[in-house]
């Protein structure tokens, strides 16, 4: 079922392209201040403004200031700052002597994020870490979380403050179970490896014949939402998809980074030489034009992958239980680097009542914009202006 799910979404869009047409949605327009508005007043817009906001960032040639200030609109940084005022001081001040063992994960982490950081960015980041498990003890903090800190923080300089409530408005798009029983996420790998076979049956088995296991190799794209790239413009393209549309940009750009690694394999013959190798793939200045490219040929069509991540939860989510009950983690952890105590099973959220009634996983808030958006909006968005890194001492 889940298969032919997935070959429909591809000959959806195999239709449209060769008539020339794609999907439309009617769509509403909204004043053209309205992004300066939102963060003068410091509201929130609803789904049909971040809907018009993310058209407009598709088809205009934006600089990155302002496009910078669609991301805060998008993220519900604004509002956040307005209702939420002063919350990120009180935090920061309330935090000392708490959750020490978070705290020491996350003081190694960010130490081994990057070389190049000064201590007073690190000490930025993490502060802002820290603050999000008192914030949202639920989710409080996964190993990977360090990378797309770094990248808002750092690399596109956005403030502490701003890469909070950045980094808070992930669940709300991701789930809250995304990083801590991986349920939505291992259905995202699973979705992904899916559609890279149906999509890319010859870069797939190039990886495949080498004996790359395809889940092993996607799980810290999605785990740090590809953050751990080198490519900073990159970084920034698929994290600008990945708030337009939600957890459906990742598996796009997957697909096309996993198309690109799966070329270039063809080029080893040993499983050992591929991985020797890969993070030079990773590191090619020619990837984003790659991926950009393999990406306008790929589409995942938005109601059916909505349908494919809801189906691929719920196996996920029985495999959950099941792990659950033998008091074991996930079998992906124990062969990932990124694995960590913080990451395995959560099992009081695995009892709670209205999962052990239903059966079914949650649903949360992305399908909303999703139904908002043309299908075109999947393709990457004009490569992001990033600014230069900040400069720093080693």
């Amino acid at each position: 079922m889940m298969e032919l799910l997935a070959r429909e979404s591809l000959n959806r869009r195999r239709s449209a392209l060769n008539s020339g047409m794609a999907e439309k949605v009617e769509e509403e327009e909204f004043p053209d201040n309205l992004i300066e508005e939102t963060l003068r007043r410091g509201t929130f817009l609803c789904e049909k403004e971040k809907a018009w906001v993310a058209r407009r960032l598709r088809v205009e040639e934006w600089d990155w200031e302002k496009r910078k200030k669609a991301w805060l609109v998008l993220a519900d940084v604004a509002g956040n700052k307005t209702v939420h005022k002063e919350l990120y001081a009180q935090l920061e001040g309330a935090l000392a002597g708490e959750g020490a063992t978070f705290r020491q994960i996350i003081v190694m982490d960010v130490r081994r994020t990057s070389p190049t950081l000064s201590e007073a960015q690190r000490n930025s980041l993490i502060r802002v870490l820290f603050s999000l498990v008192k914030r949202n003890g639920r989710v409080a903090y996964c190993q990977g979380m360090n990378f797309i800190a770094e990248l808002l923080f750092v690399q596109l300089g956005f403030d502490e403050e701003e890469t909070f409530w950045m980094m808070s408005y992930l669940p709300e798009i991701l789930g809250e179970s995304y990083h801590t029983n991986l349920v939505w996420l291992m259905a995202d790998v699973g979705v992904f490896g899916m559609m890279f076979r149906l999509a890319r049956g010859d870069e797939a088995r190039a990886l495949e014949k080498l004996g790359v296991d395809l889940p092993l190799l996607a799980f810290p794209w999605f785990v740090t939402l590809f953050s751990k790239l080198r490519d900073v413009p990159l970084r920034s393209q698929i994290f600008e998809s990945f708030l337009m549309t939600g957890p459906a940009a990742l598996v796009q750009a997957a697909v096309a980074v996993a198309s690109a690694a799966g070329r270039r394999a063809r080029r080893f013959r040993t499983l050992n030489e591929f991985y020797k190798n890969y993070e030079a793939l990773l590191d090619d200045p020619g990837l984003l034009a790659t991926v950009s490219s393999d990406a306008k040929d790929f589409f995942v069509d938005p109601s059916l992958y909505l349908k494919l991540r809801a189906k691929a939860a719920k196996i996920e989510w029985r495999k959950a239980r099941e792990l659950a009950k033998q008091q074991t983690s996930h079998p992906l952890l124990n062969r990932c680097s990124l694995a960590s105590p913080v990451c395995a099973l959560d099992r009081a959220e695995l009892k709670r009542e209205r999962f052990e009634t239903s059966g079914n996983p949650p649903v949360f808030r992305t399908g909303d914009l999703l139904k908002n958006l043309d299908p075109e909006y999947f393709l990457p968005s004009t490569p992001v202006a990033v600014p230069a890194p900040i400069p720093s001492a080693i």
